[in-house]
């Protein structure tokens, strides 16, 4: 089954992506409970800044996949080029963010332990930064064509040299220097541009090159640019938007105190094993829509949808059992790492928000496909709108809310809750809607005739 042969690489992809930052906060917890609360408000920020690009230039998938679908196959060479000359314009970004990283994190408010590991741990993230941009420029060229094997064992490659080197530098034993939590995140930058020869060894074989023109495509298109862009920068200011949304929420956390932040930096290190796995569903549902759309068979891309829906369904259905019944199970894997005394005074605050991630576990795997099928076809503004007004809804109910009755953590877990669910009703009636059906990312044939080639 076709998507299976695309899908289980991809959730096995980021499904490894997903033990890797679980990991890396167990590696963490158990180092210090100041260390995994500061990784979790740095890891967000750093993303916030990072998804935009991501989400932008990772949207070449879609148009490899139309292209391919098209079977303008000359066109994808192109459109792979063109994410990576983007990708490289976004250093600038990156440095100046690893300048102000410091004031950033003093000033919303947090303790100044947890601060200064904040910044720390961020400046060697962002060093990492742009190795990850790229990363989604060339992971696209596979993605789109449904060759995901070689993602998979990318990512499964770096993500165990990642937890090797995570181990190795933050408790520095033998002769490694104990670095702590600048370790874990210097071991995420090696792994982030680890990826960026691996892939791009695999995309100029000589099959490739040939095929998709990729030696004569390797300069700048203007006209292709604007249309990427055109397309891809909803579907970046969206993740943006979100990340933007969860940082806030995070920044609320952590004004609580370092207890809260932990509780919920573990929360959410065992809901990632449900959550991440399926982007790579949803991103292999993408590449097949696109496909199915330019090739004019829309009553199977329908079909697929469903499918990916009952996938998600079971899988997200299991996790959220586990969560809802099997707490003390799920948090012995904390347990075992750390401190007794610790670890007691953190496991009910924990067990409260595993109460949460069930409930709207399996809400999010919808929301989550319905993305990547609207997405898959180009209907990428929406997907902004509705992320945006949700997102802003989500806040503005939160701060509302927390004035009025007081901040709890339990509050601002309860407003995640209505977030996700909100998300899964605003997409899952575009996805009703139909609009998706008539959308195309590519020129036409007529079009592409007139661009410069």
């Amino acid at each position: 089954m076709e998507l299976l042969r695309i899908a289980i690489p991809l959730m096995i992809s980021t499904g490894f992506f997903s033990v890797q930052l679980f990991i890396d906060r167990t590696i963490l917890f158990a180092y210090s409970s100041d260390a995994a609360a500061a990784a979790m408000g740095a890891g967000s920020v750093y993303w916030t800044i990072t998804c935009f690009p991501v989400g932008l230039i990772g949207f070449v998938y879609v148009f490899v996949a139309q292209y391919f679908g098209a079977r303008q196959e000359e066109r994808i060479g192109l459109a792979v080029w063109q994410a990576v000359w983007m990708s490289l314009l976004t250093i600038p970004i990156f440095i100046l963010s690893w300048i102000i990283a410091p004031y950033c994190f003093e000033y919303v408010g947090h303790p100044p332990n947890v601060a200064k590991l904040e910044a720390s741990y961020f400046r060697f993230l962002a060093i990492g930064g742009p190795g990850a941009v790229l990363t989604a420029a060339l992971a696209g060229f596979f993605s789109g064509l449904g060759k995901t094997k070689i993602v998979m064992l990318t990512d499964v490659f770096c993500t165990l040299v990642n937890i090797a080197l995570n181990i190795l530098l933050v408790f520095g034993p033998g002769p490694f220097p104990e670095l702590g939590i600048a370790g874990s995140a210097i071991a995420t930058a090696f792994a982030s541009w680890l990826h960026v020869p691996i892939l791009v060894w695999g995309m100029l074989r000589a099959e490739h090159v040939e095929r998709f023109g990729l030696r004569s495509a390797c300069r700048w298109d203007w006209a292709l640019v604007k249309r990427m862009i055109q397309y891809g920068w909803p579907a970046g200011v969206q993740m943006l938007s979100e990340s933007a949304a969860f940082s806030v929420i995070m920044i609320m956390v952590g004004q609580l105190g370092e207890l809260p932040l932990a509780a919920t930096t573990l929360a959410l290190g065992v809901n990632i094993l449900a959550f991440v796995p399926m982007m790579g569903l949803s991103q292999a549902l993408g590449v097949l829509v696109g496909q199915r759309l330019t090739e004019g068979q829309i009553p199977l891309a329908v079909k697929t949808v469903r499918t990916c829906l009952a996938m998600s369904a079971i899988y997200t259905g299991c996790f959220a059992l586990v969560y809802g019944l099997f707490p003390d199970q799920i948090l012995s894997l904390y347990s075992a790492v750390s401190e007794v005394e610790r670890f007691k005074e953190i496991e009910p605050l924990v067990k409260s928000l595993l109460i949460f991630i069930s409930i709207y576990c399996v809400l999010d795997g919808f929301q989550i496909i319905f993305v990547g099928a609207i997405k898959g076809a180009g209907d990428t503004m929406f997907v902004l709108l509705g992320t945006t007004l949700t997102s802003l809804g989500a806040i503005l109910v939160g701060i509302a809310g927390a004035s009025w009755f007081g901040a709890s953590l339990q509050w601002w877990w309860l407003v995640i809750t209505l977030w996700v669910i909100s998300m899964m009703i605003a997409f899952g009636l575009r996805y009703w809607h139909g609009a998706w059906k008539k959308m195309r990312v590519i020129e036409s044939t007529t079009q592409v005739g007139q661009l410069p080639i």
